[in-house]
């Protein structure tokens, strides 16, 4: 039995590991992301998607946290697609 100890690590090892790519993890967007808001047009936007907004000069950046309970709404389907929560395996998640 001594013998064979160090291959049923390795299985047990290998389980882990395949597990860890099979267990999906659902990932919520963090409360505290920075986004960018226009007091012109009452809408906000995620950093990755400023470039295609078309705001004006009458900007300010604030947390999502404090957008979500504000008269303030998601400019496009690119900034609701930015802070929704996405499902993701056990190893990938710890890299998000």
């Amino acid at each position: 039995m001594k013998k064979y100890r160090w291959l049923i690590g390795v299985f047990i090892s290998v389980v882990l590991v395949i597990l860890g790519f099979i267990i999906p993890i659902e990932i919520d967007s963090p409360d505290d992301q920075t986004v960018i808001i226009d007091y012109t047009l009452n809408e906000y936007s995620a950093p990755a998607c400023f470039d295609q907004a078309g705001f004006t000069n009458n900007l300010d950046d604030a947390i999502y946290s404090e957008m979500e309970d504000s008269n303030f709404s998601p400019e496009s389907s690119c900034t609701t697609d930015e802070f929704t929560g996405t499902t993701v395996p056990l190893w990938f998640s710890l890299f998000k």
